[in-house]
């Protein structure tokens, strides 16, 4: 995998992707608009930098292409690698492990790249009013809430929410990304200023390369940093309480539509485990603090809009855009009416009975009934619905076999809950979701029955290709499980569903400063603790390659693993064991019981002196493979 590297430098541009930002020469532009309002408090450098390195981030994501968003080798040639020089106020702080750990750590969980850092000091920073330049205030008081506004329908019902229940000024941050969306932007928050006066204080905040360059890659998942960054400093500066990302739990949960395609999983912005990281993370930043909110983390895209008309909302509705393409939409057709996030839009709107406050002339194409151009649109159309309706019917147990890894990452975002109180939740709002899209579905049946019988709508269309019940194709009889190597006496057998996961695939991640051990359906084990797996990985591959059995794959010696490692034999075992333990611990949390014996690392019997390979079975994938 070729590591791409990256400058953050308010200066001169060098390196192989500049993100000068905000310098003579800038890359990147980053800053807000003027803010009416009154600084309660001058910014820490820290934030400032966490600012610039948020700013760098989004650019180098936006500037290199993925690969194809399919899933071979666990999705490998999907990821990338950098290598991050970013030039601080505050360079010392930077390097402190834990916060360069949860930096990393961050953009891990945020974007499945790998990002590794390198901290200079900056020898002529741009100060803060470069970023958020601050009018004299109306005498309005502080802000108390800070709301990520997008736009969209569910920001929209979150800032209404707010604004209605409770006390305070709200400053509303919105992400100028598109020059088509931005009268859109404006004309949302001047209607909520119309509704509510001086309490609404919108920060229009810019973050785009220079030049008219686009960016090439559109998933845009580091977002949420940058959004956190700039969320973080107007909370500090205008004494804030609170800093809130209101996105439906569906979308934020974001589990894949098919085990195949990595693309219907592009945005994770407020993916529970991305919000405990940046939560950790603006935790050492800011000196105060910083409490982030996710209201509707258990709510559907439906129940979100029915906020919206309990509160007498649904006028504005029209104004608001959902669509994932914003580059090729107009004004008058701002939504493609193809994508994920438009056919979520409009079903939740038809499921509450609220169409004729979203007209179809918004759209390119009819989210259910019209025409798809091309397979891929249609195979997705059709998937996303097949999968409401899977989902609305599964146990947990079954949503834990099909869904391993990710429901793992998930309850990784509620460390204070129980992973069956965090399943259990998952299982009810997909149930609520799939019920949401079949009246959907139902009602559009309805209403184009003429239509239908007339043979008018185009064969493409969602609600002709789906079978009369949705339901899939049914799913091939997955492999049994190989038997394991040694089993606990005690260890009850693994659950039928578990069987999914084997044989193992596996994938490494091994950057000059970060290590992970990801199994897919089970999770991943980070750090040194998965040294061995990278040390055993070679004789792994060249037994598969000589074509040997699997009673005849080696077994290598925690002496000959020390001797490479330069620790001793028992610093070994113990990294071992807690290897193991780890595994065995996810894979409790997915199966709900633990497996029939060790995962992963087998030994040819118990006790420290036998040696360690991986399991034959296991595929094995690293960043050499791309």
């Amino acid at each position: 995998m070729k590591t791409h590297e990256v400058l953050i430098e308010p200066g001169a541009r060098s390196g192989e992707i500049s993100t000068t930002i905000n310098g003579e020469r800038r890359a990147f532009e980053l800053g807000t608009e003027k803010v009416s309002a009154r600084l309660l408090a001058e910014p820490n450098d820290r934030l400032l930098d966490l600012l610039e390195i948020a700013g760098g981030v989004f650019a180098a994501d936006g500037a290199i292409r993925r690969g194809p968003d399919q899933r071979p080798e666990m999705g490998a040639r999907w990821r990338r690698s950098f290598l991050i020089h970013a030039h601080v106020r505050q360079p010392e702080f930077w390097r402190r492990p834990e916060v360069s750990d949860a930096l990393g750590d961050l953009v891990d969980v945020m974007s499945e790249d790998t990002a590794e850092f390198e901290f200079a000091r900056a020898e002529s920073p741009p100060p803060f009013q470069r970023y958020v330049p601050l009018e004299e205030s109306d005498g309005s008081g502080p802000v108390e809430d800070v709301i990520m506004f997008s736009g969209g329908l569910d920001s929209l019902a979150g800032a209404i929410e707010t604004l209605e229940t409770r006390e305070g000024r709200v400053a509303l941050v919105t992400h100028f990304s598109s020059q088509k969306r931005m009268p859109m932007q404006r004309e949302l928050a001047g209607r909520l200023i119309s509704r509510y006066g001086a309490r609404v204080l919108p920060v229009p905040l810019t973050a785009r390369r220079k030049g008219g360059r686009r960016f090439p890659e559109t998933t845009q998942r580091t977002r949420t940093l940058l959004f956190g960054a700039i969320g973080a400093l107007v909370h500090d500066m205008l004494g804030g309480r609170r800093v809130s990302f209101f996105e439906n739990g569906v979308v934020s949960q974001n589990l894949p539509i098919s085990p195949q395609i990595i693309g219907s999983m592009a945005t994770r912005t407020t993916h529970p485990a991305v919000m405990e990281h940046l939560q950790r993370l603006l935790a050492l930043v800011c000196d105060q603090g910083v409490e982030l909110r996710t209201p509707y983390e258990w709510l559907t895209k439906t129940e979100v809009v029915q906020r919206l008309e309990r509160y007498k909302a649904v006028d504005l509705i029209h104004q608001t855009f959902s669509c994932s393409s914003v580059f090729d939409r107009s004004v008058e057709a701002p939504h493609c009416g193809v994508c994920s996030q438009c056919l979520d839009r409009r079903v939740a709107i038809i499921a509450c009975g609220l169409a004729d406050y979203d007209p179809v002339g918004g759209y390119d194409t009819d989210a259910l009934s019209g025409e798809r151009s091309s397979d891929r649109d249609a195979i997705m159309a059709v998937e996303w619905i097949r999968h409401a309706y899977r989902m609305k019917d599964l146990t947990p147990a079954e949503l834990a076999a099909r869904f391993g890894l990710e429901i793992s990452r998930i309850v990784s975002g509620f460390p204070s809950r129980s992973a069956d109180d965090v399943m259990a939740d998952i299982v009810e709002m997909q149930r609520r979701h799939g019920q949401a899209v079949e009246m959907a579905v139902t009602q559009e049946v309805r209403d184009r029955a003429g239509d239908i019988a007339r043979g008018a709508l185009p064969s493409t269309a969602p609600i002709l290709m789906l079978s009369p019940t949705g339901e899939p194709a049914r799913a091939s009889p997955s492999r049994p499980a190989p038997r394991a190597d040694r089993r606990g006496p005690s260890a009850p057998p693994a659950p039928p569903l578990a069987t999914k996961v084997f044989p193992l695939q596996v994938r490494i991640r091994d950057g000059r400063k970060t290590l992970m051990v990801e199994v897919e359906g089970i999770g991943a084990v980070r750090g040194a603790d998965g040294r061995v797996v990278v040390e055993l990985h070679p004789y792994h591959e060249a037994d598969r390659a000589a074509g040997k059995s699997r009673e005849a794959h080696r077994f290598v010696s925690a002496g000959e693993i020390a001797e490479h490692l330069g620790r001793s034999p028992n610093a070994v075992w113990s990294a071992v064991k807690r290897c193991r333990g780890e595994l065995r611990e996810l894979f409790e949390i997915v199966f709900g019981a633990p497996p029939e014996g060790d995962l992963l690392i087998h030994s040819p019997r118990s006790g420290r002196g036998g040696g360690y390979r991986l399991d034959p079975d296991c595929r094995v994938v690293t960043a050499r493979d791309d």
